[in-house]
């Protein structure tokens, strides 16, 4: 157990509205805001739930958001694609997302691969998942640049540090391996192959875990006094639940909860990368 302090918990909050206080100033002194497209085609309710929280942040720093819900007749991967292309096409926008999952059926990675990489504020084309990982110029992925922003908002180093990931998705593993190699840290990636997971988890200084399975890090997975950023989000017997047990989070020097944790850091990031768009166009039409 950690005998040392209570460990420090990583709330989103408050470093959302810093970058939100930061976003608001640089949108009101754009000559027109930045404009933000999501294509919604498919028919869960978190995924609602997750724009209209996407709507309400983009209204508090003043860029224009709207959600282009598809027909269900036309839920197939040649007509999101071709509905990407005219966004792209569309000087008015600025952003677009992608909202993910599609319905069932849908290639998206054939439609994420149709996204202007300069306007795919998600992070998600196969151009801005190559640049995380060689530190080239583009767009993050909101997630995972809401993990290194955390961290950074908390003063917790990873010059050094013996950093794990749990998962290798394109929205946080992949494109982390990058961004945590930039800032000096040793990075392992595990994932469902992994021999002995927990050999692994317990060598982690930072612990990041993004794996999809609630409760899969448990208590005699994780080091004393590791830093934990949960990523994770399930819907378990009607509670939101993150992929880290609370029994683990005790032995943590720190920890990032879900909910309150990265959420709040990603939508932010997302306008962040919204208005770094808007405002790399321009200075392309100057």
């Amino acid at each position: 157990m950690n005998d040392m302090n209570p460990p420090i918990v990583l709330l989103g909050a408050p470093v959302a509205a810093r970058i939100a206080s930061e976003l608001s100033a640089t949108v009101a002194a754009c000559p027109i805001p930045p404009r933000l497209v999501a294509l919604l085609a498919n028919d869960r309710e978190e995924s609602r739930t997750y724009l209209r929280k996407k709507a309400e942040a983009a209204a508090r720093v003043g860029v224009a958001f709207a959600v282009q819900e598809m027909p269900r007749s036309e839920w197939t991967t040649a007509a999101v694609r071709n509905r990407v292309l005219q966004l792209n096409q569309d000087p008015a926008v600025h952003g677009i997302i992608v909202q993910l999952p599609l319905a069932d059926g849908m290639e998206s990675d054939a439609v994420l691969a149709a996204l202007d990489p300069q306007k795919d504020v998600d992070g998600m084309h196969p151009a801005n998942t190559g640049a995380s990982l060689l530190a080239f110029p583009g767009l993050r992925p909101a997630t995972a640049k809401a993990i290194v922003a955390l961290l950074a908002h908390y003063d917790i180093p990873l010059a050094g540090k013996r950093a794990v990931i749990v998962g290798r998705s394109r929205i946080v593993g992949k494109p982390l391996i990058g961004m945590l190699l930039e800032a000096n840290a040793t990075v392992t990636v595990c994932h469902r192959q992994t021999r002995d997971l927990a050999s692994e988890t317990r060598r982690a200084e930072v612990l990041i875990v993004a794996a999809g399975t609630p409760g899969l890090i448990t208590a005699d997975m994780v080091a004393d006094g590791a830093v934990i950023v949960d990523t994770g989000w399930s819907r378990v017997e009607g509670k939101i639940r993150g992929d880290v047990d609370p029994a683990a989070l005790v032995r943590a020097q720190a920890y990032a909860p879900v909910p309150g944790g990265v959420g709040p850091v990603t939508v932010a990031m997302l306008l962040a990368n919204t208005v770094e768009a808007y405002l790399q166009r321009r200075a392309s039409h100057v």
